[in-house]
């Protein structure tokens, strides 16, 4: 869900995993360390945050995220996670960010954690003894 685009609501979101709204709540807390409707901002934030600043495209909010209603929605947002505006923070020493930035797009694919999708494992076929066709052995 965080790497969806657009607007997304917290009962959505509980009515697609199937929890209660308040067990979403508490389970994001416990593994977020923030709700979920701050972890979608953060996530929301950082995906329109990172497309301007790789694209040096400061100065076009038009890269933003689709559920900003403009660009003070968005400059908003990052006072509450950068203090300050997308502008003054990537004019003071970001050399570290862009690197790690570059370097993490390189090897996993994707900027930022939580803004690309999971990998799912491939399905795996369980191995079958010759002798008893229903028992299942550890793979290899």
């Amino acid at each position: 869900m965080t790497v969806t685009d657009g607007v997304i609501e917290m009962k959505d979101v509980a009515d697609r995993l199937d929890i209660p709204t308040h067990e979403l709540r508490r389970m994001a807390t416990r593994h977020f360390g923030m709700p979920p409707k701050l972890l979608l901002r953060r996530a929301r934030f950082l995906r329109s945050f990172i497309r301007l600043i790789t694209a040096d495209g400061l100065n076009d909010y038009s890269m933003i995220d689709s559920s900003y209603f403009d660009a003070s929605h968005f400059l908003r947002d990052a006072g509450t996670f950068l203090g300050t505006t997308p502008r003054r923070f990537i004019a003071s020493d970001t050399v570290f960010l862009r690197a790690s930035l570059r370097a993490r797009a390189a090897v996993i694919g994707a900027p930022t954690q939580a803004l690309h999708g999971v990998a799912k494992p491939a399905p795996t076929v369980p191995n079958r003894s010759s002798g008893d066709p229903d028992r299942l052995q550890p793979s290899a």
